[in-house]
């Protein structure tokens, strides 16, 4: 393996450039706290996204890649291993059955060659397969560092590997300094947020209808409670189906505002500002929790029960079948507000993810 003086060209990647709320804070919050801790020199790999959708501290380029096709993928990955001395996986969900693989090609190419690789910030999702087990087995064990993002995770990962060189830290995006985004579209009776995410894969079509139209009917039934409603994307192109069914269905009979194209900036501001927001996308309901606005979190899998459950708020978690007027308007009465001493100890946590990170590469 190579020493410590020899890294000095650190490639990390993601699931970037696609405008999906989470992934873009994390990026934006890692790349901010590495240049405050260790300044080490990261130029950012564009897997999957648009290039023109990073927005980056000074100093920092991106490489873009998402031309290639799959076919090419080895090449690639043996061209990056040849002029990189590092790559690292930042954030996300990226182990999965069917979603993510832990960019096995890549991360084994540099291991082929000497380098390092790792993950920071990561979960575990929903791994059946032996064949996906194995791979990740054989990831966990040769990575130089990997650091989890929830209990669950770390506690899998440690039945498959003992590798001394895995923690558990705290999610990314605990590191957002909330102070820089003011939003200004508060008011004083409060607007409803709604971002629905798309459950295909997750639940019957049936379902997923079924609960959009109980969501509908709890807002045509206390629309007096807000000043108005907002339906707005806060992950990717996957979910503008549904939220422009979502904002079809409730202007028939109200004032609603449907909102596609919008910053990350404005994404945080749009929740910060809201009285409620009801969302399935995981980093939606953290900048929610976050700033103890009043929360419904619509489950579908692991990642998002471990977050509720980590911040001691699943009663503001509803899945999708249970989803009724009477269960939505239980959740929104009974919401859950964050402690200050909470905030501050997960602040901590996740900052040990680019500690860790700067030890390994400084």
């Amino acid at each position: 393996m190579i020493n410590k003086k020899a890294i000095k060209k650190i490639l990390i990647t993601g699931f970037f450039g696609v405008n999906n709320l989470g992934d873009d804070i994390m990026l934006d919050v890692f790349c901010k706290a590495v240049r405050t801790t260790c300044n080490c020199r990261i130029t950012v790999l564009n897997l999957y996204g648009d290039k023109k959708n990073y927005n980056l501290p000074e100093g920092i380029d991106v490489l873009d890649i998402s031309m290639f096709k799959h076919g090419k993928t080895i090449i690639v990955a043996e061209y990056l291993s040849r002029i990189y001395d590092a790559l690292f996986w930042i954030g996300g969900t990226c182990f999965t059955e069917n979603a993510g693989n832990g960019i096995y090609p890549y991360m084994k190419a540099f291991y082929n060659r000497g380098k390092k690789f790792g993950y920071i910030g990561v979960g575990i999702g929903n791994v059946e397969s032996k064949r996906k087990k194995d791979m990740y087995c054989w990831l966990f064990n040769n990575a130089s560092l990997v650091t989890f993002r929830d209990k669950e995770s770390y506690k899998t990962a440690m039945e498959w590997s003992s590798n001394p060189q895995m923690f558990l830290c705290d999610d990314l995006v605990y590191l957002l300094d909330n102070k820089q985004y003011k939003s200004e579209m508060s008011n004083s009776a409060g607007y409803l947020l709604i971002s629905w995410r798309s459950y295909k894969g997750y639940y019957e079509e049936s379902i997923e209808e079924k609960a959009i139209a109980e969501l509908c009917k709890y807002v045509i039934l206390h629309r007096k409670q807000y000043s108005h409603i907002y339906v707005s994307i806060l992950g990717n192109d996957v979910d503008f189906e549904r939220n422009r069914q979502i904002y079809l269905e409730l202007s028939k009979d109200l004032d609603v505002t449907f909102l596609q194209d919008i910053s990350t900036s404005n994404k945080i501001e749009l929740i910060k500002g809201a009285k409620t927001v009801i969302t399935g996308r995981l980093h939606g309901v953290f900048i929610s929790e976050m700033n103890r606005v009043n929360t419904i979190a619509i489950g579908y899998d692991n990642k998002l029960q471990r977050f509720m459950e980590s911040i001691n708020a699943t009663s503001d978690l509803i899945y999708p079948q249970d989803m009724t007027v009477e269960s939505i308007t239980r959740a929104v009465g009974n919401s859950v507000d964050l402690s200050d001493n909470t905030i501050a100890n997960k602040k901590k946590d996740a900052l040990r993810n680019v500690e860790l990170f700067c030890d390994l590469v400084k």
